[in-house]
Protein backbone atom coordinates (compact mmCIF):
# COMPACT_ATOMS: atom_id res chain seq x y z
CA UNK A 1 0.00 0.00 0.00
CA UNK A 2 1.49 3.17 -0.65
CA UNK A 3 0.24 6.68 1.07
CA UNK A 4 0.78 9.13 -1.87
CA UNK A 5 1.70 8.81 -5.39
CA UNK A 6 3.81 12.00 -6.83
CA UNK A 7 5.86 13.17 -9.58
CA UNK A 8 9.29 15.11 -8.97
CA UNK A 9 7.74 18.11 -9.70
CA UNK A 10 4.48 18.02 -7.28
CA UNK A 11 4.24 19.86 -3.98
CA UNK A 12 4.61 16.44 -2.08
CA UNK A 13 7.72 16.25 -3.86
CA UNK A 14 9.11 19.06 -1.68
CA UNK A 15 7.73 17.99 1.56
CA UNK A 16 9.78 14.40 0.94
CA UNK A 17 12.85 15.87 -0.14
CA UNK A 18 12.69 18.31 3.14
CA UNK A 19 11.40 15.50 5.57
CA UNK A 20 14.40 13.77 4.37
CA UNK A 21 17.07 16.20 3.58
CA UNK A 22 16.31 18.69 5.98
CA UNK A 23 15.87 17.05 9.35
CA UNK A 24 12.09 18.12 9.04
CA UNK A 25 11.06 14.56 10.53
CA UNK A 26 7.67 16.49 11.59
CA UNK A 27 6.56 16.14 7.89
CA UNK A 28 6.48 12.51 7.78
CA UNK A 29 4.58 12.43 11.14
CA UNK A 30 2.30 14.92 9.90
CA UNK A 31 1.84 13.09 6.70
CA UNK A 32 1.35 9.40 8.32
CA UNK A 33 -0.98 10.91 10.98
CA UNK A 34 -3.27 12.39 8.27
CA UNK A 35 -3.24 9.00 6.61
CA UNK A 36 -4.20 7.30 9.21
CA UNK A 37 -7.34 9.46 9.97
CA UNK A 38 -8.01 8.36 6.17
CA UNK A 39 -10.15 5.17 5.34
CA UNK A 40 -8.64 2.15 4.99
CA UNK A 41 -5.18 2.52 6.53
CA UNK A 42 -5.79 1.72 10.19
CA UNK A 43 -7.90 -1.46 8.40
CA UNK A 44 -5.19 -2.32 6.53
CA UNK A 45 -2.36 -1.78 9.27
CA UNK A 46 -4.77 -3.53 11.78
CA UNK A 47 -4.86 -6.62 9.33
CA UNK A 48 -1.09 -7.31 10.11
CA UNK A 49 0.53 -8.88 12.99
CA UNK A 50 3.71 -6.83 13.34
CA UNK A 51 5.88 -3.22 12.05
CA UNK A 52 9.23 -3.48 10.59
CA UNK A 53 11.14 -0.53 9.27
CA UNK A 54 13.50 -0.92 6.19
CA UNK A 55 17.06 -0.66 8.21
CA UNK A 56 19.07 2.52 6.69
CA UNK A 57 22.85 2.99 7.87
CA UNK A 58 24.28 4.54 10.76
CA UNK A 59 25.64 7.25 8.39
CA UNK A 60 22.66 8.06 7.23
CA UNK A 61 20.70 8.15 10.59
CA UNK A 62 23.16 10.20 11.53
CA UNK A 63 23.22 12.49 8.82
CA UNK A 64 19.47 13.11 9.02
CA UNK A 65 19.31 13.13 12.52
CA UNK A 66 16.51 9.59 12.38
CA UNK A 67 15.43 6.74 10.28
CA UNK A 68 12.25 7.86 8.30
CA UNK A 69 10.68 4.18 7.96
CA UNK A 70 11.41 4.20 11.47
CA UNK A 71 9.48 6.86 12.60
CA UNK A 72 6.57 5.93 10.68
CA UNK A 73 6.66 2.58 11.94
CA UNK A 74 6.43 3.82 15.32
CA UNK A 75 3.44 6.08 14.52
CA UNK A 76 1.70 3.21 12.66
CA UNK A 77 2.31 0.83 15.84
CA UNK A 78 1.32 3.33 18.35
CA UNK A 79 -1.93 3.90 16.74
CA UNK A 80 -2.77 1.17 15.63
CA UNK A 81 -1.48 -0.84 18.69
CA UNK A 82 0.73 -3.30 16.74
CA UNK A 83 3.93 -4.30 18.02
CA UNK A 84 6.87 -2.85 16.13
CA UNK A 85 10.44 -4.64 15.99
CA UNK A 86 13.30 -3.01 14.53
CA UNK A 87 15.31 -6.12 15.08
CA UNK A 88 13.83 -8.29 12.40
CA UNK A 89 16.08 -6.62 9.50
CA UNK A 90 19.82 -4.84 9.87
CA UNK A 91 21.69 -2.96 6.27
CA UNK A 92 25.19 -4.03 5.83
CA UNK A 93 27.65 -2.10 3.98
CA UNK A 94 26.69 -2.47 0.08
CA UNK A 95 25.37 -0.17 -2.63
CA UNK A 96 23.06 2.30 -2.22
CA UNK A 97 19.81 2.91 -4.67
CA UNK A 98 19.67 6.51 -4.59
CA UNK A 99 23.45 6.42 -6.73
CA UNK A 100 22.51 3.81 -8.63
CA UNK A 101 20.26 4.68 -12.28
CA UNK A 102 17.90 2.89 -14.49
CA UNK A 103 17.84 -0.60 -14.59
CA UNK A 104 20.80 -0.70 -12.45
CA UNK A 105 18.26 0.12 -9.67
CA UNK A 106 16.12 -3.27 -9.87
CA UNK A 107 18.77 -5.78 -9.56
CA UNK A 108 18.98 -7.31 -5.91
CA UNK A 109 22.13 -8.45 -6.08
CA UNK A 110 24.47 -6.09 -4.05
CA UNK A 111 21.53 -4.59 -2.20
CA UNK A 112 23.39 -4.59 2.13
CA UNK A 113 19.88 -6.51 3.90
CA UNK A 114 20.20 -9.19 6.41
CA UNK A 115 17.61 -10.44 8.87
CA UNK A 116 18.18 -9.48 12.09
CA UNK A 117 18.50 -11.45 15.85
CA UNK A 118 14.71 -11.40 16.11
CA UNK A 119 13.51 -12.50 12.86
CA UNK A 120 13.47 -16.47 14.10
CA UNK A 121 11.51 -15.44 16.79
CA UNK A 122 8.58 -14.19 15.08
CA UNK A 123 5.30 -15.96 15.57
CA UNK A 124 5.17 -18.93 12.58
CA UNK A 125 3.00 -17.39 10.06
CA UNK A 126 2.83 -13.84 11.17
CA UNK A 127 1.94 -11.21 8.90
CA UNK A 128 4.54 -8.82 8.88
CA UNK A 129 4.20 -5.00 7.87
CA UNK A 130 7.40 -4.09 6.28
CA UNK A 131 7.51 -0.22 6.23
CA UNK A 132 9.57 2.26 3.71
CA UNK A 133 9.50 6.12 3.43
CA UNK A 134 9.88 6.42 -0.13
CA UNK A 135 9.46 3.86 -3.02
CA UNK A 136 11.17 4.14 -7.01
CA UNK A 137 11.42 0.91 -8.32
CA UNK A 138 10.79 -0.97 -5.27
CA UNK A 139 13.57 -3.05 -5.00
CA UNK A 140 14.57 -2.51 -1.40
CA UNK A 141 11.49 -3.64 -0.15
CA UNK A 142 12.00 -6.69 -2.89
CA UNK A 143 15.35 -7.05 -1.32
CA UNK A 144 14.02 -7.05 2.71
CA UNK A 145 11.17 -9.38 1.54
CA UNK A 146 13.81 -11.94 -0.18
CA UNK A 147 16.08 -12.45 2.81
CA UNK A 148 13.00 -12.77 5.51
CA UNK A 149 11.44 -15.54 3.28
CA UNK A 150 14.83 -17.51 3.08
CA UNK A 151 14.91 -17.31 6.96
CA UNK A 152 10.93 -17.82 7.67
CA UNK A 153 9.43 -18.81 4.27
CA UNK A 154 5.71 -19.09 6.28
CA UNK A 155 5.95 -15.51 7.26
CA UNK A 156 3.22 -13.23 5.42
CA UNK A 157 4.93 -9.87 4.00
CA UNK A 158 2.63 -6.90 3.22
CA UNK A 159 4.41 -3.50 2.93
CA UNK A 160 3.23 0.25 3.01
CA UNK A 161 5.79 2.86 1.57
CA UNK A 162 4.88 6.97 2.76
CA UNK A 163 5.13 7.93 -0.84
CA UNK A 164 5.65 6.21 -4.39
CA UNK A 165 7.79 7.83 -6.97
CA UNK A 166 7.27 6.00 -9.99
CA UNK A 167 6.99 6.38 -13.40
Amino acid sequence: MVGIYHRGSSVFSRVIYEMKYARRPQLALDTMRYLLRQPGYAEFFGRCDIVVPVPTTWWRRWIRGYNPAQLLSTEISRTCSLPLEHRVMHRGRGRRQSRTRGDERTRLEGLPFAVGAAAPLLPEGCRILLVDDVATTGTTLSACALALKKVRPDVKISVFTLAWAGK
